[in-house]
């Protein structure tokens, strides 16, 4: 007998909880977000390119939050803009990118938040040598807009359809397998 009481009291607690869901739900004033509009991916991502091409770093990393992760192919994630940077850096020095193409292809945006999804192909090649290398793939990019109003990267993953040339992964930061988290 006691299970029973004990079995109608939780049913009771549950639809009583549920009702009053319902009731705050329905009765409750929708709270209107600002509207904020989404930007060009196919634009930003054009920005970014050409400052890596001319080697601006600052201008590069500019569109990354702080606490920004890349997910670079093949390699372990990088986490924080004290990590990247560097690594960037690095890159930067030694690979030249002769061409980039970046098509952004799905946008979702709800308020603040986006993601984008596209694809890409980039030719670069060592600094130095004549040979060129093309990757090219898919990106995922989750991007933030911030209190000053900038989309910051909160997250960006690149998917090659093949793995790079061996030479450009044993001179890439990070390929030996360090962690930066």
């Amino acid at each position: 007998m006691d299970i029973e009481k004990i079995l109608v009291f939780s049913v009771c607690l549950i639809a009583v909880a549920l009702g009053a869901c319902t009731f705050s739900v329905e009765n409750s004033e929708t709270v209107q977000e600002p509207a904020i509009e989404a930007p060009d991916m196919n634009a930003y991502w054009a920005a970014h390119v050409a400052h890596r091409q001319s080697g601006d770093l600052e201008a590069a990393i500019s569109i990354l939050a702080e606490d920004c992760v890349l997910f670079e192919p093949f390699q372990p994630p990088v986490s924080g803009l004290q990590n990247i940077a560097p690594k960037m850096k690095e890159a930067l020095a030694m690979a030249e990118i002769h061409e980039v193409s970046i098509d952004s292809q799905e946008v979702y945006h709800h308020g603040s938040w986006l993601v984008d999804f596209g694809t890409f192909s980039e030719t670069v090649s060592l600094k130095g040598r004549e040979d060129r290398h093309v990757l090219e793939g898919s990106y995922a990019a989750v991007l933030e807009r911030d209190a000053g109003g900038d989309w910051k990267v909160k997250r960006f993953m690149a998917l090659p359809s093949t793995p790079p040339p061996a030479e450009l992964m044993e001179r890439t930061p990070g390929a030996s397998g360090e962690q930066s988290h």
